[in-house]
């Protein structure tokens, strides 16, 4: 009679060492650079922006102009924030044309 092959190498055979549990997740997964700090950068031009409406024709001008900055600077931040992501991650690579963590400070 055929004998059915097993030992330590075949697929249903029994191995000595513990098999361990292959991982979930996406190995090459990386976090995204723009965390919820940056993102809370968003909430103030919005408050400020509804807030203005019942200022008059120049207090909303004014309000909404305010909250079109803040908004401008949350934005150009984010940007720089994946934009120097992207720079560290690779070996070789240029400075961005554009420095927009600078601008979104002033």
């Amino acid at each position: 009679m055929a004998q059915r092959f097993g030992g330590k190498y075949s697929p249903d055979g029994a191995s000595n060492t513990p098999q361990t549990p292959s991982s979930k997740g996406f190995k090459g997964a990386t976090v995204d650079p723009v965390g919820a700090r940056s993102n809370i950068l968003f909430i103030p031009p919005i408050v400020l922006a509804f807030t203005s409406i019942n200022d008059g024709a120049i207090g909303m001008a004014v309000g909404l102009v305010g909250a079109g900055a803040l908004l401008l600077g949350a934005w150009l931040l984010r940007g720089g924030l994946r934009a120097e992501a992207a720079y560290d991650a690779r070996k070789v690579s240029r400075r961005p044309a554009f420095p927009r963590k600078l601008a979104a400070g002033s």
